[in-house]
């Protein structure tokens, strides 16, 4: 993963937070990700997302509910909270053009984060999927 940007006030949702365990399986082959039907190339292995963050500023569980994805999709997942949270800063929802660069299935799972996180002032959560 790249270096990450921070915009001002907005807090950080690392792939892999620092001190975060990051699990991950081998696939042999046997891709569990959904994010689309057919993985080619197959990814050598699959990491382990939390459907509510462990990071900032989130704090779920470190056990909860998790969901196996492959690496392209878990960073995408996580650059999509990034637009969510940035948009919370401007009191608004992400609009559709913020939001197209992600397939349904990566907004999906940041909406879920979300709405976990719960409302703040008067955005309201849930948004374009």
């Amino acid at each position: 993963m790249g270096m990450l940007r921070t915009d001002g006030d907005v807090p950080m949702t690392l792939a892999h937070p620092p001190g975060v365990d990051v699990a991950s399986r081998l696939t042999y082959g046997d891709v569990r990700c959904q994010c689309i039907k057919w993985h080619r190339p197959v990814p050598a292995e699959e990491e382990s997302h939390h459907i509510v963050p462990v990071g900032e500023p989130f704090h779920g569980p470190q056990n909860g509910d998790q969901v196996l994805l492959c690496p392209t999709s878990h960073n995408a997942v996580h650059a999509c909270i990034r637009v969510w949270l940035h948009a919370r800063t401007q009191n608004r929802i992400p609009t559709k053009v913020e939001l197209r660069a992600y397939t349904r299935f990566v907004r999906r799972l940041a909406s879920q984060a979300m709405i976990a996180l719960g409302p703040q002032t008067d955005a309201p959560i849930g948004g374009p999927l």
